[in-house]
């Protein structure tokens, strides 16, 4: 029987990893005062996931606009994912990293 090539898929959770960036960049800015650290550090774990795993295929998984479970977690003290949730810096970053998703796509094509 002959062998199946396996082919590789990554798939990185994209609010997650937003958020993990702009908290570990948190001065990181544009000239007019713009916070990039969400942008920033989403770009560069991606294309670290790609360049460690070199994956047939990346998927980035956003949740929806709607809300989800953040009322439980509202509920839940020290959480600070239900206070920033709704924060307007992020809700405009996520485009900007959707767009930067979208361009390094054909980082995985050889």
């Amino acid at each position: 029987m002959a062998e199946v090539e396996r082919k590789r898929l990554a798939v990185i959770d994209g609010k997650s990893v937003f958020y993990r960036g702009y908290y570990a960049m948190p001065n990181l800015s544009t000239k007019d005062g713009t916070p990039t650290g969400g942008v920033f550090g989403f770009a560069t774990m991606a294309l670290e996931v790609i360049r460690r795993l070199k994956p047939d295929y990346v998927a980035v998984a956003w949740d929806k606009p709607k809300p989800t479970f953040a009322p439980v977690l509202r509920s839940t003290p020290n959480t600070k994912l239900a206070a920033n949730q709704r924060h307007p810096i992020f809700m405009n970053k996520f485009q900007s990293c959707t767009n930067c998703s979208t361009r390094l796509a054909g980082r995985c094509t050889s």
